[in-house]
């Protein structure tokens, strides 16, 4: 063990994080900084990192054996470490360094002392540690970390989510999760469904850990989700395939199911690869069907539910719309939708008014493929079929009003087919595009345009209208190309794209490409969703912070010279940010977390006075320059 045996695991190999795959395992250190960390093997360091995101300060040791050890969000470096990082950083002027050392500089014994724990890159004091070979990261728990495992893993829920427009699960058109229990429960099918298993791990008292496998069987369907391993090198978007961050129901579980012609690597099945994987049909007068479930942790300990599917009976066919909409109706409609397996969509439609009922959702203002919407309690929901497209004619949703008069309301999207190699033009000035090897399988995606933004915040400002393109949790394989326009007489100067999940939530920079020719800024974006040309005009805020006047007692320095920085249009550019200490710049660490620039020098400056100031610049270019002074009354530790 890298820490002392009270150290215990927090964040488990595979754990789904707001923008990231968790590849390793994360050790508490009891809220505390500067832990030991000793090599667990012999052998030498092959890589050393400093930042101020990601991983912070880490070290990549290379044992004898193969196996590549990670330790990542380090507070110091052991000290011939630490020196030679050091003289790297001063000798370039920057934090930020990825220095590869030759073979054999520096080797370590089982036992000896690598660094110190902390909580540069991201989250509060804790270390991670990696198991990788070659660019597989392997699980630790399953690739030599041996953790005492006791605990059995829970199964948690099970969702059925119906994938055509012939298929409901309790005659809704929507998922539904059950929580599951030692008792059976039965649940009414009609139609093609696939599943998603929520299931978490147990160890050392720390409930919420990811599970290692998870499979599902019921009758011919066999499938698997067993995370062993995962590549850095193109495995990493077959997650989004793979776990229901909100694409389905959110419940972060596995989806246990893969399209035909393509098969996941995590995923295991007896199905060819010709035909979907996990599938499950239910028909009018099939026999009940039972679901086997199983979740096994990586020290073997195995867990199993049961599920009973049942065949419609004579008056339970079909979508149930005899309920009526309740809540509360929205001044604009929200339109949400569902990317499905065969270019099938789930439309579903929230504010509104309350007592519709004969609710159906159309393509078009001709009807085209009109579907009975059932109500999901928040919301009127239906799948349809989106053959013929691309088309510009939108969406209707229609009904029966509660004082009996009709109801109807256009979402005004355009359709386009994703997986087929052509560019579509949204507007005169956007274009977006999916071609057939940027995606799982053939889908369809929306675009719509909508008015300027008169407030999107951050002293930011608008600059073009903002194109819609859905869904935003489509599973993408590559990046995808997106165009976006400058309106003529507007300057590229400041201006970029951001990008959101959605209204309300809040506008990321991306780093899109002016192209002059084309008066426009091109940007690869992994993920759709909503996208505008913003404008910052507001410079970053910098608020010095009055160092110690003397340096603490501790195994390493620890002074720190320290400026608190922020930014909320472009974000801080933290390569670009930097201390100037007595007339010299020198190596500054930008943390986008704790919202500061430091400058912890490897031994502190001279007893004295010295003068410093802060140079903050954004990542539109915009600069805030700020002068200070501090004493140092002595360097004695």
């Amino acid at each position: 063990a890298p820490l002392p045996a009270s150290s215990v695991i927090t964040g488990g190999f595979g754990e789904i994080r707001s923008n990231h795959f968790h590849a390793g395992l994360d050790f508490s250190t009891g809220g505390r900084v500067g832990v030991e960390v000793r090599s667990p093997l012999s052998g030498w360091v092959e890589r050393i990192r400093s930042s101020g995101v990601g991983y912070g300060r880490s070290i990549y040791l290379h044992t004898e054996d193969g196996r590549l050890l990670v330790f990542g969000h380090l507070d110091a470096y052991a000290p011939v470490l630490a020196a030679f990082v050091d003289s790297v950083q001063r000798a370039s002027g920057q934090y930020e360094q990825d220095v590869f050392p030759e073979r054999d500089r520096f080797r370590f014994k089982s036992g000896d002392l690598l660094a110190w724990t902390g909580s540069s890159g991201a989250g509060g004091p804790h270390m991670h540690l990696e198991v990788r070979r070659v660019d597989l990261a392997l699980s630790p728990l399953r690739a030599g970390f041996e953790a005492p495992d006791n605990d059995m893993p829970r199964l948690i829920s099970l969702t059925l989510e119906p994938i055509d427009s012939h298929s409901w699960v309790e005659r809704r058109a929507s998922p539904l999760t059950r929580t599951l229990r030692e008792t059976p429960d039965t649940i009414l099918v009609e139609g093609r469904v696939r599943s998603v298993v929520h299931a978490l791990d147990a160890l050392a008292g720390h409930t919420d850990l990811p599970i290692w496998s998870v499979s599902l069987r019921s009758g011919a369907v066999d499938v698997e989700a067993r995370l062993d391993s995962i590549s850095w090198d193109g495995e990493m978007s077959q997650i989004d395939l793979l776990v229901d961050r909100g694409r389905i129901a959110g419940t972060g579980g596995w989806v246990l199911w893969a399209p035909a012609g393509f098969r996941p690597r995590f995923l295991r099945t007896s199905a060819p690869d010709s035909l979907e994987a996990g599938t499950i049909a239910m028909h009018p007068g099939d026999a009940p069907r039972p679901v086997a479930l199983r979740a096994t942790d990586a020290a073997g300990n195995t867990v199993e539910r049961v599920v009973v599917l049942r065949a419609p009976g004579a008056n339970e066919t079909g979508p149930d719309t005899t309920r009526v909409g309740a809540g509360r109706p929205l001044a604009e409609l929200q339109w949400m939708f569902s990317a499905l397996p065969d270019r099938n969509l789930r439309v579903r439609v929230a504010g509104a008014p309350a007592g519709l009922r004969q609710v159906r959702i159309e393509r078009g203002r001709e009807g085209r493929g009109a579907t009975a919407a059932t109500w999901d309690g928040t919301a009127w929901v239906a799948v349809l079929e989106m053959n013929g497209i691309p088309d510009e004619e939108g969406f209707w949703i229609k009904g029966v009003s509660g004082d009996g008069k009709a109801y109807w309301q256009r979402g005004s999207f355009r359709v386009w087919p994703a997986g087929t190699d052509m560019l579509m033009q949204a507007d005169a000035a956007v274009s977006v595009g999916i071609g057939v090897d940027q995606v799982f399988e053939p889908l369809v995606s929306l675009t719509r345009m909508l008015p300027l933004d008169p407030a999107p915040g951050g002293g930011r400002v608008a600059v073009a209208p903002t194109l819609q393109w859905l869904p935003a949790d489509l599973p993408i394989r590559r990046p995808v190309r997106l165009v976006l326009g400058l309106p003529p007489g507007i300057a590229n100067d400041r201006v970029s794209i951001y990008r959101r999940d959605g209204a309300g939530r809040p506008w990321e920079f991306m780093r899109a490409r002016y192209d002059s020719v084309t008066h426009g800024f091109l940007q690869d974006v992994p993920q759709l969703g909503e996208f505008a040309l913003l404008r910052d005009d507001v410079p970053p805020v910098v608020k010095l912070a009055a160092p110690p006047r003397r340096v603490g007692a501790a195994a390493y320095s620890r002074w720190t010279l320290r400026a608190e920085v922020s930014d909320s249009g472009s974000g801080v550019e933290g390569r670009e940010s930097h201390f100037r200490v007595d007339g010299g710049w020198v190596p500054s660490e930008y943390d986008s977390e704790e919202g500061e620039l430091r400058w912890r020098p490897l031994v502190p400056p001279l007893p004295g006075r010295h003068s410093f100031e802060v140079v903050v610049t954004d990542r539109a270019g915009l600069r805030t320059v700020k002068r200070g002074s501090f004493v140092l009354d002595s360097t004695k530790r």
